[in-house]
């Protein structure tokens, strides 16, 4: 929203010496990255206060158009409440052709410093995901193939890469042959290094799981 284009980039209050009134800004990869607003907005008990627009929209797109990103994480104020307006951005996005992850999808839950980051890990990692469960998807065929998230649920192929940040921390779970724990290194630390130890492959099936190189 208009006005809390900074909020990743504040973060919370917890830092290195907590009553210094003037901390070094230590740069991080969300303060490289451009933040574009939009004017709508909720109140607390998610009503609109300030309509959204087909303007506001076009004038989103043209500048989301002219920043040509390959994917964008889309978090408004209180849409974990009212997703109406994050929504509507998101189809105009989607319909445009860009790679979109709504915080209301992603994480519905108050606190926007929270919602924000979980939303741009999403997106950051999303591409990244997708592209690796495609070739992975391809190689274990014709079995069947469930990616496990952080809390120890399973989730689908096609499903894990819309919602890659909850494989972060997941243990990998190879659930037909115990001499394929090769591939914990080939996920954790060779195949997919940026999710740093995340991703979790849940294989059943029974043809036998290629040596893939990483």
């Amino acid at each position: 929203n208009e006005g809390l284009e900074d909020i990743l980039r504040i973060g919370r209050q917890n830092r290195p010496e907590l009553y210094n009134l003037t901390p070094p800004s230590n740069a991080s990869a969300v303060s490289l990255l451009p933040a574009l607003s939009c004017p709508a907005r909720l109140d607390a008990a998610g009503h609109p206060v300030t309509p959204l627009t087909n303007g506001h929209i076009a004038t989103l797109l043209n500048a989301v158009r002219e920043l040509d990103p390959e994917s964008i994480a889309l978090c408004l104020l209180f849409s974990y409440l009212n997703p109406e307006h994050e929504q509507r951005l998101n189809d105009a996005l989607c319909d445009a052709g860009f790679a979109v992850s709504p915080s209301h999808q992603i994480l519905p839950t108050r606190g926007e410093y929270e919602r924000g980051m979980a939303t741009w890990l999403n997106a950051w990692l999303a591409p990244r995901v997708a592209d690796y469960l495609q070739h992975l998807q391809q190689a274990t065929a014709p079995a069947p193939l469930a990616i496990m998230q952080s809390h120890g649920g399973t989730i689908a192929s096609q499903q894990a890469a819309d919602l890659a940040v909850n494989l972060l921390l997941a243990v990998i779970n190879l659930t037909t042959d115990p001499s394929y724990l090769w591939f914990l290194w080939s996920v954790a630390g060779g195949g997919v290094g940026v999710i740093a130890h995340g991703a979790a492959i849940v294989y059943a099936g029974r043809s036998r799981l290629p040596r893939i190189a990483s």
